[in-house]
């Protein structure tokens, strides 16, 4: 069973930065290999376009909380 606190900061990190703020902070990220993405196409807005962190490269959005409603259910 998924327990809430190991959730919650999957959830913080995952989600793709919307501000300049969070972009900032994302570039930040200590051993971050690269800055935040600026594609000349249009991409997928749930893919995450961070550096790995701590926890490896990120999963999607939205197949986490796949993974996520199908341990709570």
């Amino acid at each position: 069973m998924v327990r809430w606190a190991d959730v919650a900061p999957l959830l913080l990190v995952s989600v793709p930065p919307a501000s300049t703020a969070a972009k900032s902070l994302v570039a930040d990220w200590p051993g971050a290999p690269c800055t935040p993405c600026a594609p000349a196409e249009p991409v997928d807005p749930w893919a995450p376009c961070t550096p790995a962190g701590p926890l490896g490269p990120l999963l999607p959005l939205r197949a986490f909380r796949v993974v996520v409603l199908r341990s709570f259910a």
